[in-house]
């Protein structure tokens, strides 16, 4: 049996150009025949079906060009007059008729008339249209939609009367200001008693699709408003074009009010006048609310400038803000957003929506800008701006310096904006904050003198007494010296009391610097991620951690000063834990560790002054689950799962504490942090772990471990969800417990996963692979359920792309196939959705090659060798990216081993051992030198027996 071909994209574009070939050839190809054509190929259902479509929106595409082509190689229309309107000359032709610059006479002012084609006129379908784009464009009144004054019939001729305007179209503007000759465009409406001088000079055009025969000037310099911007790269530019997209969502919104979608919104179709006023022109694509445009069939629009579903015929308000997207992407960038090689790949390209947001292109770009524009064209039509409304005022939010509603943001980045919009109060703010540390640092100063001053005034006491005992004349100046100590002692007090009022406002000061340092240490939506085993993330710079240890030193030396304080203490603690927690962000894990032990030291001394309480113990149990996540980036099993049973041990210790629901969910955390310790180690746990509830019998096990066994992960991750789903119930609607969840049902289908490798018999058991599907289900649907009410949160659509990454290993169903196959496409989509963001972010760049490695697996599954080595060489790049910023974690190290074997032997499937044995010697001489962790030397060894076999096999008999 022939096996079943697969189109790749080069071949499917050859077929689409051949197919549009003929259609511009004036054949009328049918699909069906043309896909018969190809079934001695033996192509697959699936890119059978993909063709069939892409020919079909190139079969309505074509059709429409053909259309347009008509009206263009039509006889010339010879007319003087229409009406009251005196023609003077043809200025230009469309898709749809012939545009004419004429004279109102009866009002003596220069108007444009656009008149149906002759070769149009016989067809029902077209005068329909042509009076549907004057009804729809006769129903607006707005200042930035060009009017329609009236329509007629004459001499058999239909017409309609436009405002004749004069100036550009910005896809004419930007052509040339980037190097293309432009032409000029009709604006305003003029008198012709005052413009007559001019009249045999105009040159100019009504819209972007038609035609001019004159030759045009050279430049636009001094033509338009000197309100624009003249540098393309500049924050007044693209404050310009965040005005230019204000003002068009306006007019649109209006628009859509009166029940008119434009249908047709590109750089050609809006025109910019001399004053710098913008204008929406050309609505014969115009869709009126009680009639359908694409009733007739045909796909309307031009294809680099459609949004997805208008391919299907589908258009509405959020198509809308997709085309107005499209053209401000295009006026940030100067370059398309869509820009394919021909018509098939310009389709293609158009369905599958934009690849990259506008900062890809230039990293100027303001990030509030970029957001509003990558939230507009977003694929999925429920991830855009609902309305032309909404993303108009977030546009205004960015111009007049306010929080957008499109991306939530920091205190921080709110005071910096309220600092700029009020630097007067601002800057008062900050010197009454500066004299307040500045009395402080007066008033201890002062306190210090004082003590000093009071001992010296003792020991002069002291001496009195003593003289006074010998002579009665000494007598009278020890009481005068008396009353002055006590005087002294009064005042001493006085300061006392002040220097710890001023002591307290500079706790506070540190508490609010090292606040501010942690909060920028966090990525957005922080309080969403749980726990970042993936990788490290960092986002806080070497001086913010510099200037907290320096603040911590003098913290420190504070408390050390004042041993019985014992707020001062609990406040050294938590600092101290703060510092922990940056440097984790950094990614200096043993820096991290180190913190993290000294905080917890301090905590137990606090313990034995005040005792345990509720706050203390939750702490220390959040302590030693980041100490056991950070040993599990290192590859240190061992403490890992020493911490791990602490944990357990404390909180078991502390039943007030396990029954709280913070309680209960680090109690989740640290038997999920277990279940991954083990599976990205490389490594299975011994079976030494304590769990609490249904499992009471592994309590019992103990001592070395004698066989790898990942059902421990399993055990672990049933007690992790069973916590999450009573939190879930218990508080519903709570982001933090219901990402966790799912992320903790993914992680036990992944354990699940790993006991069936473990013992293959156990791939005929339904019951099992049920429940992995049943897990795996269940945690897309509770991501995808937030996801739809928070589109903007990066944390949701990371953890959406990881359960959408995992892939059962087991002969399927082929609508199960195709599924599967769906989620996998998605979930590298959003993995690079997520990197267009934020490129360097290494837990975004392991999701992309996990997507990749995942997608190899199925690759290899289908006996695909040449497309699962592709994959993997892809996902091999990113790895050692990702080695080469953190060398020492183990995971790392062994992600980037596992893919170099099966890299190998996808190779030798291939019959290329000399490529196998090169990437097997780099591998190995890159880890040798950075191998740290008992996982990673196991599988450095597995890769050094496995080169050295191939080298014995490659020796000549």
């Amino acid at each position: 049996m022939n096996r079943l071909q697969h189109l790749d994209q080069q071949r499917m574009d050859q077929l689409a150009e051949e197919f549009a070939q003929a259609i511009r050839g004036g054949g009328r190809p049918s699909i069906e025949s043309f896909l018969s054509r190809l079934d001695h190929q033996g192509l697959s259902n699936e890119s059978t079906e993909e063709l069939r479509a892409l020919l079909s929106s190139i079969a309505m595409i074509e059709g429409l060009k053909n259309e347009s082509d008509a009206v263009e190689k039509s006889d010339e229309i010879q007319l003087t007059q229409l009406d009251d309107y005196a023609i003077l000359r043809e200025i230009g032709r469309g898709g749809m008729g012939i545009v004419f610059e004429a004279i109102h006479q009866s009002l003596g002012r220069r108007v444009a008339l656009k008149v149906l084609g002759h070769t149009l006129l016989d067809q029902p379908k077209h005068l329909a249209r042509f009076r549907r784009e004057a009804r729809a464009a006769a129903s607006l009144r707005h200042t930035n939609i060009v009017p329609v004054f009236g329509v007629g019939q004459d001499q058999g001729q239909h017409y309609f009367v436009m405002d004749f305007i004069r100036g550009l179209s910005l896809r004419e503007w930007l052509d040339q200001k980037t190097g293309t000759s432009a032409r000029l465009l009709p604006t305003r409406a003029e008198s012709i008693l005052d413009t007559d001088a001019e009249l045999e000079f105009d040159t100019s055009v009504f819209a972007d699709d038609l035609t001019e025969p004159d030759a045009m000037p050279d430049s636009i310099d001094g033509q338009l408003s000197s309100s624009i911007p003249t540098t393309l790269d500049s924050p007044q530019y693209f404050r310009w074009v965040a005005k230019i997209g204000a003002t068009i969502a306006d007019a649109l919104q209006y628009a859509h009010s009166q029940g008119v979608l434009h249908r047709d919104i590109k750089p050609g179709n809006l025109l910019l006048d001399q004053q710098g006023t913008v204008w929406i022109a050309d609505f014969g694509l115009a869709k009126l609310s009680e009639q359908d445009a694409t009733m007739t069939g045909d796909i309307v629009g031009t294809p680099q400038y459609m949004a997805p579903e208008a391919f299907e015929n589908v258009y509405d308000e959020s198509s809308e803000t997709y085309c107005l997207g499209l053209t401000l992407y295009e006026l940030l960038t100067q370059q398309p957003a869509i820009n394919g090689k021909n018509t098939g790949d310009t389709i293609r390209l158009a369905t599958q929506g934009v690849a990259a947001n506008p900062r890809k292109a230039n990293r100027s770009i303001p990030r509030d800008l970029d957001t509003i524009i990558s939230k507009s064209i977003s694929l999925a039509a429920s991830d855009r701006y609902c309305t032309a409304g909404a993303m108009r005022d977030d546009l205004q939010r960015f111009l007049a310096d306010r929080p957008i509603a499109a991306r939530r943001t920091r205190p921080l980045e709110r005071l910096i904006r309220w600092s700029r919009r009020e630097p007067t109060v601002a800057a008062l703010t900050l010197g009454i904050f500066l004299s307040v540390v500045a009395m402080a640092i007066v008033a201890g100063t002062a306190y210090w003198r004082t003590k000093n001053s009071l001992m010296d005034t003792q020991v002069a006491k002291n001496s009195a007494v003593s003289a006074a005992a010998r002579a009665d004349e000494q007598r009278r100046l020890a009481d005068e010296q008396r009353r002055l100590a006590d005087e002294q002692r009064r005042l001493a007090d006085e300061q006392r009391l002040l220097a710890q009022s001023n002591l307290q406002v500079a706790v506070a000061a540190f508490d609010e610097i090292s606040d501010s340092i942690v909060s920028r240490s966090e990525e957005p939506d922080a309080e969403l991620l749980g726990d970042i085993t993936d990788s490290s993330s960092p986002a806080v710079t070497e001086e913010d951690a510099l200037l907290l240890k320096s603040l911590l030193t003098f913290f420190d030396e504070l408390a050390n000063t004042n041993r019985n304080n014992l707020e001062l203490k609990i406040q050294a603690a938590a600092a101290r834990k703060r510092v922990g927690d940056i440097h984790h962000r950094l990614g200096q894990h043993a820096l991290a560790d180190q913190a993290y032990k000294e905080a917890m030291e301090q905590y137990e001394a606090l313990s034995t002054i005040t005792g345990k309480s509720e706050e203390t113990t939750l702490t220390q149990v959040k302590i030693m689950n980041d100490r056991s996540a950070i040993a599990g980036l290192r590859g240190n099993v061992a403490r890992a799962i020493d911490l791990y049973d602490q944990t357990i041990d404390l909180l078991q210790l502390s039943p007030d504490v396990l029954n709280s629901a913070e309680g209960r969910f680090e109690y989740a955390r640290a038997n999920s942090l277990f279940s991954s310790i083990a599976t990205r180690s490389g490594l299975d746990i011994a079976e030494t772990f304590k769990s609490r509830g249904r499992n009471p019998g592994a309590r019992l096990l103990g001592g070395k471990p004698r066989t790898p066994n990942p059902r421990q992960e399993q055990v672990a991750m049933d007690e992790a969800v069973d916590a999450l789903t009573s939190l879930t119930q218990e508080f519903p609607g709570e982001l933090k417990y219901e990402i966790a969840l799912a992320r903790g049902l993914r992680m036990r289908a992944n354990a699940a996963l790993a006991d069936v490798r473990r013992f293959r018999d156990r791939m005929k058991q339904p019951k099992t692979m049920s429940r992995i599907r049943r897990d795996l289900d269940h945690s897309i649907d509770i991501l995808e359920s937030i996801h739809r009410l928070h589109p903007d949160s990066d944390s949701i659509q990371y953890e959406l792309a990881k359960s959408l990454s995992v892939v059962v290993m087991q002969p399927l169903a082929p609508n199960a196939r195709q599924q599967q196959r769906g989620r996998l496409i998605r979930s590298q989509r959003l993995a690079d959705d997520l990197l267009s963001k934020s490129p360097e972010t290494p837990r975004y760049l392991a999701l992309k090659a996990h997507a990749l490695d995942q997608y190899a697996s199925v690759r290899r599954m289908q006996d695909q060798r040449d497309e699962e080595k592709r994959l993997l060489i892809a996902a091999l790049a990113i790895q050692t990216k990702l080695l080469r910023g953190s060398p020492e974690l183990s995971q790392y190290q062994v992600k980037l081993a596992q893919t170099i074997e099966r890299l190998v032997d996808a190779c030798l499937a291939l019959n290329q051992r000399d490529e196998a044995m090169r990437y097997l010697r780099e591998a190995t001489d890159s880890l040798e030198k950075i191998v740290t962790s008992q996982a990673a030397l196991g599988k450095l060894i597995q890769l050094n027996r496995r080169l050295g076999g191939l080298r014995r096999e490659a020796r000549p008999e």
